[in-house]
Parts: structure tokens; sequence; C-alpha cells
């Protein structure tokens, strides 16, 4: 166990380099550094024998989990404060009120009032969707907050760290599971909710949210209309859609799904996960304990202190490590950058800005340079019938 928690991905992704370097230097010094300390952490737990997997195992440690649950959730609170004055106006706005004519919203991806209304369309229609198919009011009250986090912090991570894919180590059931354990919950239950969260909030690679805020942001400096770019963007979503609703029945339809395509995750391993939780949680429940509510605490009180710190003390340690130190992403993803960070910190250090200028062309080339070699051999897999990893599986 001590050989496993020292185990680490020594991945080397060269447009991850690249894109490090771009990026302000405390974020780097933060992604792997926490990931490091949640080895540590780890490593501290395997020696005194502390170790407890949750219930799901998504985000390997019971801990690991409450922390980053934690973390989002001071993240999400952080955000409605400094933001509330925005989110004011967006109420305004959005119910016409005395200063609704004040506040121009033409400048936005989509409008306020529409916003809005989507919003709760949406998770009204999730709320209810969950209630008919048998969830407990409080489980689908849980359910909500854990998909506000997904959308809040993948986003935040994305956007702000540069990282090419971001999950969230837990799911709803992590959280009654650790504090007051699997029993007082009817096991179709905890499986219709861990099914349909397997489906669309675990492991999101493909989430659209970070997607559509860099283009949001990306319309402020254009001369182009943001409404007509949010046309072009759900047009393509509905192309994509279609293309991956035929592939995705096509594929292991004529191929043999987990027999013959290489991707045991989709076809194997992720479709097993809710039944193999199932058959757990009604043979042996798990046994929660109300303790692990400090894990949860702490993981509140460390990340918001850091937002504070930074905010009014100019502390150079970046919290956005804490809520990533324990998934996929970061194991693949720490090494290389760590080498950013490290490129970044030398030639700043030696050379200055105008090092930093010098040495941008190179990095620059590094993403580029990567980008050109997945398209051909995207291409070459095509003409060959071979596929090829490019990056991170």
């Amino acid at each position: 166990k001590i050989i496993q928690a020292l185990t680490v991905i020594l991945g080397i992704y060269i447009m991850v380099i690249g894109i490090a370097y771009l990026l302000p230097a405390e974020v780097c010094f933060s992604l792997w550094f926490f990931f490091l300390v949640f080895k540590a952490q780890v490593l501290l737990c395997v020696m005194n024998n502390w170790l407890m997997p949750g219930p799901q195992g998504y985000g390997d440690y019971h801990f690991t989990t409450l922390q980053a649950y934690g973390g989002g959730l001071a993240l999400v609170a952080w955000t409605f404060w400094t933001g509330r004055k925005h989110f004011s106006d967006i109420a305004e706005k959005a119910f016409g009120g005395p200063r609704a004519h004040l506040i121009d919203d033409s400048g936005e991806l989509i409008g306020y009032r529409a916003a809005l209304i989507g919003l709760l369309v949406a998770y009204v229609g999730i709320a209810a969707w969950l209630t008919m198919a048998g969830v407990s009011g409080l489980l689908v009250g849980i359910s909500l907050v854990t998909l506000t986090l997904g959308l809040i912090v993948i986003s935040w991570a994305v956007c702000q760290a540069g990282l090419l894919f971001m999950a969230q180590p837990y799911l709803s059931v992590d959280l009654p599971s650790f504090l007051t354990g699997t029993a007082p919950f009817a096991p179709s239950q905890l499986y219709t909710l861990t099914r349909a969260e397997i489906m669309f909030i675990a492991d999101p690679r493909e989430m659209l949210a970070p997607s559509v805020l860099m283009g949001a942001k990306a319309s402020e400096n254009s001369s182009g209309r943001p409404r007509t770019l949010m046309a072009a963007m759900g047009a393509t979503v509905m192309v994509a859609f279609g293309i991956s609703l035929y592939a995705g029945l096509q594929l292991p339809y004529y191929n043999g799904g987990g027999n013959s395509l290489q991707n045991p995750w989709t076809y194997l391993w992720s479709p097993e996960r809710p039944l193999n939780f199932l058959g757990g949680a009604a043979s042996v429940p798990f046994k929660g304990d109300w303790t692990n509510g400090f894990h949860l605490l702490a993981g509140f009180a460390v990340f918001l202190g850091l937002l504070i710190a930074r905010a009014q003390f100019h502390v150079g340690i970046h919290p956005i490590g804490l809520i990533c130190s324990s998934v996929y992403a970061m194991k693949v993803l720490w090494l290389s950058i760590f080498l950013g960070w490290f490129f970044k910190s030398i030639i700043s250090r030696y050379g200055g800005m105008k090092g930093y200028l010098h040495f941008l062309p190179l990095f620059l080339g590094l993403i580029l340079g990567d980008t050109v070699n997945a398209v051909i051999w995207v291409i070459l897999g095509n003409l060959t019938g071979v596929g090829y990893m490019i990056m991170p599986d």
C-alpha cells in the first residue's frame, strides 16, 4: 500500500507544457503543489491505516472527496457573494424592476430573462424526473447542489487553469453515504441517482459550460454580435449531438462494444459501477460517520481562507489546486504542468519579461505542433482503420 501511495503517473504532454507556460505562475504552482499534498495525505493515511475508500470510489478516498465537496461549496458561496451586484442586476432585468431600463444585456450571449427561464426549466425538469423515478426529496436536493458544483467548479478550473479536462471527485450519493451511511435510503433510490449522475455529471470531459464561457469572453473583444455567436454554438451542438447519437449506437452495435472497441471505460467499467454500488448497498450498507463532516468543513474553510487571503493579503497561493488534487486529470497532467511552471519560473527569474516574451513563440509552437500532430494521426487513423492515443484516455 505504501508503494501504491507513492506511485505517480509520469506522463508528459507537450501541449499541456505549452499551455502551462501561458498561465499565471501561482495557478500552475497550486495545481501540482496540491496534487503532491494529496499524495502526502494518502501516504500518511496508509502508514496509519486510516484509509477508507468511498462507496463509489471515483474520488478514491472519503477524506479527499469531502474536502473537494467542501471546497466546491466555498467556491459557489464566494462566486455568489463577489458577484452579488451582477446577480442583482440580472434579477432586476429579468423581472422588469424599476432599474431594468438602465441595465443593458445586449452584449450577452443570451438575455437575462431567457437565461433565468432556461435555468428554472432545467432544474425543475431534473427534480421532476428524479422524483418521478422514486428518488427522495433529500437526495434530489443534494443532486441539484452537486450539479451546480460541477457546472461552476469545472468551468472555473478549465477557464482559469487551462486544464484540458476536469472532473469532480464525488457524486451526490457520496455525501449522505459518508455522513449517515446508505442504510436510510432504499437501494432503488441510490441506484437511480447514481445511474443518472454517472451518465451526465461524472467524468464530464465534454461539459459545454467552460466552452460557452470562453466563447462569451472571446466575444467581448470581437466585432461580431454575441447572439449570432450563441446561435452558431447552438447549431454546432445540435449537429454534434446528432452525429454522436448515430455513432454511439452504430459503433458498439457493429463492432461488439466492449469486446472489440478499445474503450473499456465507456463500454465495460462505467456501466458496471451503478450495479456494483447497488449490490454493495443492498447486501452490506455503507456505514457513515458524522465525524466525516469535519473533512467537509476543512475543505470549505481552507478553500475559503485561501480565497480571502489572496483577495485581502495578496498571498501567492491559488486555491484552485485544492479541488483538483485527487481527480484523474491531475494524476496524468501534474508533471506536464510542473514542467511548464518550472520553465516559466526559471526564464522569468533570470530573463524577466523580455526573456518570457523571447521564449513565448517556442511554447506557442509546442501547442500548435501538438495540435497538428493530433490532426495528422486522426487522418492516418481513419485511413488505416487503426486508432492512436493522442491525449490522456
